[in-house]
């Protein structure tokens, strides 16, 4: 698995957030039962390399995780993405605080 990862920078941001149009559909779906819609639409509020979360004592936590769970290889090539669903205020940073890519 290692071998198929690519290298990733924040060159890359355009492509990364095109790529989260389709998966966030993908991931979430549409609704859940008594709220239809409900991640139909959402804002990106960061999508940015983990190497480049270092030092930003907000999202240093979430690089620490990274680095602590998935190994070098992984979080050198992975993103933190925070996203805000617009349809669910109760849900929005909370829920999307779990995906990372």
């Amino acid at each position: 698995m290692l071998n198929e990862l690519e290298e990733t920078s924040i060159k890359d941001k355009k492509e990364i957030i095109e790529s989260l149009i389709s998966l966030i559909p993908k991931t979430y779906g549409t609704s859940i039962e008594e709220f239809p819609d409900i991640y139909t639409q959402c804002n990106i509020v960061i999508a940015k390399p983990f190497p480049e979360t270092v030092g930003n004592e907000e999202e240093g936590d979430y690089f620490k995780m990274a680095k602590t769970f998935c190994g070098k290889e992984i979080y050198r090539n992975s993103w933190l993405i925070r996203l805000d669903f617009l349809r669910a205020p109760g849900a929005n940073l909370a829920q999307a605080e779990d995906s990372i890519l």
